[in-house]
């Protein structure tokens, strides 16, 4: 479903389209050449004071993560994992970074809208070969499980590259990527009850959509840890725990692990996660609580 609020174009993504094979072929071998010689590459975008390259491939890997299949996103996604992991200069990180995170703004903007939400304005212009009145058209959109399991699979992306490096961890913070999470679940605001209360055909999807809810929380979870925890630690290396006392207060400087714990904790941030989470009613369900408190 496509639909038009001011001045922009919002699409659900599909399961499949017949374009996700060629594009995940086309994205191995950019992955191939991003893993073997990214460093010689982003040397060269620098050297040339020129991000314009990066850009262009990055647009591309936007657009097929909105607009294509499952496979074809993941092959996208997979091309962004391994530019991140391995970029060394900041620029070209936080290019990669505002890439993402417009990703996840614009899913979080699009949820939002077709929920009707008081953030957003409620009423929106379905696309061409659309029926109905006006008044139809304001109702409150369905928002397909396929929508939520690709901002898992963004989740799962940057969690991966915060893994492998430190300078994503900072970057991801300054560009506000703790705020991106709380409002990609804020936008899930009672959904769970309202698809399963909802219109007759939205009622089949209700448990799929819970499915896809305990998907995205669990990797959100990993993600802010993937963002807090010392890389160095995860490779038997002098972690933060190993610092002697008197060097602490020089890793809080240092750190990005560290520095981001201290963010969080400065925005109570724990507080909002847990009310976004709350608020969408996953909770309510005995089953998918428990699922989510094993996390």
């Amino acid at each position: 479903e496509m639909f038009e609020a001011d001045n922009k174009i919002f699409c659900q993504p599909p399961e499949k389209t017949a374009l996700d094979r060629v594009f995940s072929a086309i994205c191995r071998v950019l992955k191939l050449v991003v893993s073997k010689s990214g460093s010689i590459i982003s040397e060269t975008y620098i050297a040339k004071d020129d991000l314009k390259g990066t850009t262009n491939l990055n647009v591309l890997l936007v657009i097929a993560i909105t607009h294509l299949g499952e496979e074809a996103a993941a092959a996208a996604l997979s091309v962004f994992e391994a530019k991140i992991s391995i970029e060394t200069h900041p620029d070209l990180i936080q290019s990669d970074m505002e890439f993402v995170m417009e990703l996840l703004n614009h899913y979080a903007e699009m949820t939002g809208r077709l929920r009707g939400l008081e953030v957003f304005q409620p009423n929106f212009q379905k696309r061409k070969g659309t029926q109905g009145s006006q008044s139809e058209m304001q109702v409150k959109g369905y928002v397909h499980p396929y929508t939520i399991v690709r901002v898992a699979s963004i989740f799962q992306m940057l969690k991966t590259a915060l893994d492998a490096n430190d300078l994503a961890q900072d970057t991801f913070r300054m560009a506000g990527g703790f705020e991106a999470i709380v409002r990609a679940i804020c936008c899930l605001r009672d959904i769970v009850t309202e698809q399963e209360t909802g219109h007759p055909s939205e009622a089949s999807g209700a448990k799929s959509c819970a499915e896809a809810i305990v998907k995205l929380l669990e990797i959100s979870f990993g993600l802010v840890n993937a963002s807090i925890v010392k890389n160095a630690r995860k490779h038997n290396i002098l972690s933060v725990v190993d610092i002697p006392t008197d060097d602490i207060t020089t890793d809080m400087l240092t750190n990005p692990s560290s520095r981001n714990r201290q963010y969080l904790n400065q925005q109570g941030f724990y507080f909002d996660y847990a009310c976004a989470i709350s608020k969408t009613g996953i909770l309510l369900s005995d089953h998918d609580a428990l699922c989510i408190l094993n996390l």
